[in-house]
C-alpha cells in the first residue's frame, strides 16, 4: 500500500506533463461569414474553422459590439433585435486570437407576402438592394464608390454616383490630345452629365455617344473589337474636388477598363484597372477614387429584384425642359418589369390590365409627397404596383409609409399573385 501510494504522485505528474505537451493551440480562427444580412426577429448560426485543425481548444467567446442591434449567444447564433449594423467577435484562447463578422438588420420576416418594413438608415445613408422572394439582398454604404462599369462583355457603360454627389463634365477644352493643358475656369457653367434615370444602359460617361461606333467616351475599332477613348473628363468627387480623367481602353476579350486620372494640373497622375471578369454574374462593378480600390457591393443579378437609393431624376421644369432632381426612389433590376396602377383599391390583384414596362423607375420616387401643412411625408393611397419577376412571378406592391430621413424607413405591403 505504502508503495503504491508513492506511485500515484509520479503517475499523476507524468500524465499532467503528457497533457501539457499535448496542448495545441489556436493560432488562427475564421469565421463563416464576413457579412451577414438577416431580418429583424431572424436568427442565423456563425460557424467558425481553426488554425491548426488540431487545435486542441475551441472554445470560443462570442460577443455583439451593439446588443441593441444584434445578440449572440455561446454557441455562435445571432438574433437580429432592431435595424442597424453591428460588429459580432469569436476569440480563442485568452482573447488575442479573434476574427469578426459585420451583421447588418434590416426588413422584417415577411416572406412573400405581408407588412416588410426596411431602413436605409440616418440621412439615407444606405443603398438597399430588395428580393421580393427573400427580402432585403443587401445593405451597403451609398458612399463608398465614385463610378461604376457595366461587366458584360460587349457592354460600354460606365455611370456616376450622382446620388451622393459626384458629378461629371465633358472636357470642352479639345479631345484626349490636351490632356496637358487641361484648364477648368468657368466649369460652373458648363453642363453636367447625368445617368439615365429609365435605363441602367445609358451612364453619364454615354451623354454624348453618336451612336456606333462612338459610344460617347470612346470609339469603338473594329479590328480589335475594343473601344478606344478619345475624350477628356472632369470628375467632381463627393468631396468637391476635381480631377481629370479618362478612360483609355475598353480591353474586350478581356473585358477589362483602363483609365487614367490626375489633380487638374496633372499632378499625382494614377493609370488603374478594373477588370470585370470576377463579377461577370453582377450588373456593375465600382470603383473609388480615394481608395483606388475596385469595390464589390451589388449581390449577384438574380439575387435582387429592386434597388432603393438616391439618385437623380429628371422631372419637368415648367418650360417644356427637365432638370435633374435628387430623389429617394426605387429603381428596378434590368430583368424585371413594373406596372403601375393609379385609382385603384389596394386590395386589388387584378393585373390583367396592367402595362408592364421594362423602364427602371417605373416605381420611382412619386409614390410620396412632403406634406407642407402636416410638415410631414405621406404615401398614396390609391396607387399599386404590379413587379413581374423573372420566372415570371407577379408581386404586387402598395406604399404604406415614409419616415424622412431620420430614420429612412420605408413600410410597404406585398404579395405574391400567382
Amino acid at each position: 500500500m505504502k508503495i503504491k501510494w508513492l506511485l500515484a504522485p509520479a503517475l499523476i505528474l507524468a500524465l499532467l506533463s503528457c497533457r501539457k505537451e499535448d496542448v495545441i493551440p489556436v493560432e488562427e480562427i475564421q469565421l463563416s461569414s464576413d457579412a451577414v444580412f438577416i431580418k429583424v426577429g431572424e436568427s442565423v448560426a456563425l460557424s467558425a474553422t481553426f488554425n491548426p485543425v488540431n487545435a486542441t481548444n475551441r472554445d470560443l467567446n462570442w460577443s455583439s459590439g451593439n446588443e441593441s442591434v444584434v445578440t449572440v449567444d455561446g454557441a455562435g447564433n445571432l438574433h437580429g433585435v432592431s435595424f442597424g449594423s453591428a460588429f459580432v467577435v469569436a476569440s480563442a484562447g485568452a482573447g488575442e486570437v479573434t476574427d469578426s463578422c459585420e451583421v447588418f438588420v434590416n426588413g422584417t420576416l415577411t416572406g412573400e407576402s405581408g407588412s416588410e418594413t426596411i431602413s436605409m438608415g440616418s440621412g439615407y445613408a444606405n443603398d438597399i438592394f430588395y428580393s421580393l422572394k427573400n427580402g432585403v439582398a443587401a445593405t451597403v454604404p451609398r458612399t463608398n464608390w465614385d463610378i461604376a462599369f457595366q461587366t458584360g462583355s460587349w457592354s460600354s457603360t460606365i455611370i456616376i454616383n450622382s446620388g451622393a454627389g459626384v458629378r461629371l463634365f465633358a472636357y470642352p477644352g479639345g479631345d484626349i490630345s490636351a490632356w496637358g493643358n487641361v484648364n477648368i475656369t468657368g466649369i460652373e457653367s458648363w453642363k453636367a452629365m447625368n445617368n439615365s434615370d429609365t435605363t441602367w444602359v445609358l451612364g453619364a460617361f454615354e451623354r454624348y455617344a453618336l451612336g456606333h461606333p462612338d459610344y460617347g467616351w470612346g470609339i469603338y475599332n473594329s479590328l480589335s473589337h475594343d473601344v478606344v477613348g478619345d475624350s477628356i473628363f472632369i470628375i467632381q468627387l463627393q468631396d468637391q474636388s476635381y480631377r481629370k480623367l479618362a478612360i483609355t481602353r475598353k480591353v474586350s476579350v478581356d473585358n477589362k477598363y483602363i483609365f487614367r486620372f490626375a489633380m487638374t494640373d496633372g499632378s499625382g497622375e494614377i493609370t488603374d484597372t478594373v477588370d470585370c471578369k470576377p463579377y461577370s454574374d453582377k450588373n456593375f462593378v465600382y470603383y473609388s477614387f480615394s481608395s483606388r480600390n475596385t469595390i464589390d457591393r451589388e449581390p449577384p443579378v438574380n439575387n435582387w429584384d429592386f434597388l432603393v437609393t438616391r439618385y437623380l431624376e429628371f422631372i419637368p421644369d415648367g418650360t417644356g425642359g427637365f432638370v435633374p432632381y435628387p430623389v429617394i426612389g426605387i429603381l428596378s433590376n434590368s430583368a424585371i418589369r413594373s406596372a403601375q396602377m393609379d385609382n385603384v383599391d389596394p386590395t386589388v390583384t387584378d393585373y390583367t390590365s396592367a402595362n408592364f414596362v421594362t423602364a427602371m423607375n417605373e416605381i420611382g420616387s412619386d409614390w410620396k409627397s412632403f406634406n407642407m401643412n402636416l410638415n410631414q411625408w405621406t404615401v398614396l393611397n390609391n396607387r399599386v404596383y404590379y413587379i413581374k419577376d423573372r420566372q415570371p412571378v407577379v408581386f404586387k406592391i402598395v406604399f404604406k409609409s415614409f419616415s424622412g430621413s431620420q430614420a429612412g424607413l420605408i413600410g410597404f405591403d406585398k404579395a405574391k399573385l400567382n
